[in-house]
């Protein structure tokens, strides 16, 4: 499935896709994760912090993982940017 991207006239971008999906989700769980790291929680459920371990496989604190993961959600972030324009 290709990539598409989307400009909008008021300066928004809209990515569709289902890696565009797995990055929003990605960029989602790495800010319900600094929201954990403050002291706060994001649901009832599994924490953000869980879920990142148990999928991503990291391992340490709440802050450690947070370290982890950022690079991992920018360099996905970029290959869909890089897809989308390419």
């Amino acid at each position: 499935m290709s990539n598409d991207r989307i400009e909008h006239s008021a300066g928004a971008t809209t990515f569709v896709g289902p890696s565009a999906v797995n990055i929003f989700r990605m960029i989602t769980l790495a800010n319900g994760l600094k929201m954990e790291v403050r002291g706060m929680r994001m649901t009832r459920g599994r924490t953000c912090y869980a879920i990142i371990k148990s999928e991503y496989g990291l391992k340490g604190n709440k802050q450690r993982v947070l370290d982890q993961f950022l690079p991992l959600v920018a360099a996905a972030r970029a290959e869909v940017e890089e897809v989308a324009e390419g």
